[in-house]
């Protein structure tokens, strides 16, 4: 797979190959904290420490209830609309070797335009926070517990992770660039 930086600021992805991409498809569920209280407590963090006084903690945990976190999920649902149709415009590519093979590899070309790599990053940065608390990564920091064997669910989790942080570290560079 290759990515591109397109003339004006988006990415270009060729012959992304279709595995990937169906994992990018799958974005919504896998940002999906499943009512998982520690995921939700770190997507949506209190917004307060613990010693304020009470008076004060009931009025700012109301207005962070009535206005705050439904921005943030506003925005969030914002964010996988955009991603989502982006993927919904990605188009097939024919493989170099595509003779009408039908076992011949599939290979997508996915373009993000410069307006929503924000979106995108915000997406693929959310995916990696639930990926991590339900799989325990990365590896490196949670390793196997005496005879536990690793999943293979598990790797795939790592394995999408660090995909989607060296994606959004693209990002970053090309929002960097846009500023300076």
């Amino acid at each position: 797979m290759d990515i591109l930086p397109l003339p004006n600021g988006g990415l270009r992805f060729l012959e992304m190959p279709a595995a990937f991409y169906e994992q990018l498809s799958l974005l919504s569920q896998t940002c999906d904290p499943d009512d998982d209280p520690t995921i939700v407590s770190r997507l949506y963090p209190h917004p307060l420490d613990p010693s304020e006084a009470l008076e004060d903690r009931e009025k700012a945990e109301e207005d962070w209830a009535d206005y705050v976190r439904p921005e943030l999920e506003v925005a969030f649902d914002s964010n996988m609309l955009t991603v989502m149709n982006d993927l919904a415009d990605a188009n097939i590519e024919a493989s170099e070797d595509d003779s009408d093979d039908p076992d011949s590899e599939v290979y997508y070309r996915l373009e993000i335009p410069n307006d929503h790599t924000h979106a995108w990053l915000q997406i693929l940065n959310r995916a990696r926070i639930v990926l991590a608390i339900k799989h325990r990564l990365p590896l490196s920091e949670y390793p196997l517990a005496g005879d536990e064997k690793i999943s293979l669910q598990r790797l795939l989790a790592a394995h999408l992770s660090d995909s989607f942080a060296e994606i959004s570290e693209i990002l970053v560079h090309l929002m960097m660039d846009e500023f300076s």
